[in-house]
């Protein structure tokens, strides 16, 4: 026979380990970047890109590159004359690219990189420029 006593003591322990479920939608300050949170809402969870080096320095790079990697290749477009007219995703991204296909001819290579927001430097590029330069 159970006695009373046991038999609350333990139907209080069971309802102690009742599981609650969190709150709906993202949470500031978990060190997560969700869904609804920005640099502006929520900066200990989403850190703000650094700002992109400018029209100067990521055009050049992509002379450098072009210059040495790719130098048959005729694309008509020209970084300087179209950096400023691009959308800032796609200056962010050109800066990526052309800072990493730099470093990568600087080791002597020619070969693409992965940006963390287009995948592939080559595609992005390909699809910026409208011709396969590699």
């Amino acid at each position: 026979m159970i006695r009373p006593i046991l038999l609350s003591s333990m139907l209080a322990l069971l309802g102690a380990c009742i599981i609650e479920e969190g709150p709906e939608g993202p949470v500031c300050g978990n060190g997560y970047c969700e869904a609804g949170e920005t640099s502006g809402n929520c900066p200990s969870d989403c850190k703000t890109p650094p700002p992109p080096p400018g029209r100067s320095i990521t055009c050049q790079h992509f002379a450098d590159f072009n210059q040495n990697c790719t130098p048959n290749c005729d694309a008509t477009w020209s970084c300087d004359a179209s950096y400023d007219s691009l959308p800032a995703d796609d200056q962010y991204d050109l800066d990526y690219c052309s800072d990493c296909l730099v470093d990568n001819l600087a080791n002597g290579i020619c070969a693409d990189c992965q940006d963390p927001y287009v995948g592939s430097c080559q595609a992005f590029l390909e699809d910026l420029l409208g011709v396969d330069c590699w």
